[in-house]
């Protein structure tokens, strides 16, 4: 053969492996990625190509953003105290009486340090969890603090929140609850109640419902043994992590 066929024949070849089809590793998708196949670690000049403009031919390619909300407490932050002023012996020896609510100011307890005097039942959730909470209360007996033994048999306790503020546009202001008092002042009676709840996916934030107006009221039972002097109950309070929580005992 003559050299200048030879070289042609040589030319050839070369211009026919040219046009030989892009390997496997030239043609890896124009992305985004999948677990098998994508451009985390890979080295330069082997991600994904592109070889136009358009949505089907351009190398595409996602990767995250991120951050973490790290969820806080659900607390328990006031509950308020009540004052309901004075009524005479000889009104509760003769008959049922109902006492509207004065003012939130009392002669503190030492075993009922919690109270404030501003009306404030409120309520913090930064769970993030949206589980909703509830609120149970019940009424203690009501002892006279300056003379022992002295009790009063019957008194009922009309809770009725006048204003509610809540971060949760959805959350409702507390119930209208009536309190039983104890008849043995055992720890939350026999009467516990619901006082507020916020249902799933309500009340984040902070919450706070005001007991201040005379629609608050005390029923003392008619009473002829009755004793003159200062008469306390403990309020019982309990907030929990779920909407529909069981009444404490």
């Amino acid at each position: 053969m003559s050299k200048s066929k030879l070289w042609f024949s040589s030319a050839m070849m070369v211009l026919t492996l040219g046009l030989l089809p892009v390997t496997a590793v030239n043609a890896q998708t124009h992305g985004p990625g999948t677990s098998d196949n994508n451009i985390s670690s890979t080295k330069v000049g082997e991600g994904f190509i592109s070889t136009g403009s358009d949505a089907n031919s351009q190398a595409q390619a996602r990767s995250t953003a991120e951050f973490n909300v790290q969820g806080g407490d659900l607390t328990l932050d006031s509950v308020p105290d009540f004052q309901f002023g004075s009524v005479k012996t000889s009104a509760i020896i003769t008959g049922d009486q109902t006492l509207h609510l004065s003012d939130n100011n009392v002669s503190k307890n030492a075993a009922n340090l919690d109270g404030n005097n501003t009306g404030h039942l409120s309520i913090t959730d930064y769970t993030g969890s949206n589980n909703g909470w509830h609120v149970v209360g019940a009424l203690g007996q009501f002892k006279n603090t300056t003379t022992s033994g002295a009790v009063i048999d019957q008194a009922t306790l009309a809770l009725s929140p006048s204003t509610a503020t809540s971060d949760n546009s959805q959350t409702a202001q507390a119930n209208k609850t009536t309190l039983t008092a104890s008849a043995t002042d055992t720890n939350w009676g026999t009467d516990a109640q619901a006082i507020w709840t916020a249902a799933a996916n309500q009340g984040q934030g902070q919450n706070t419902t005001t007991y201040v107006d005379t629609n608050n009221t005390l029923t003392i039972g008619k009473q002829t043994n009755i004793a003159a002097g200062t008469y306390q109950a403990t309020l019982y309070w309990a907030l929990q992590n779920v909407p529909t929580a069981p009444a404490a005992n």
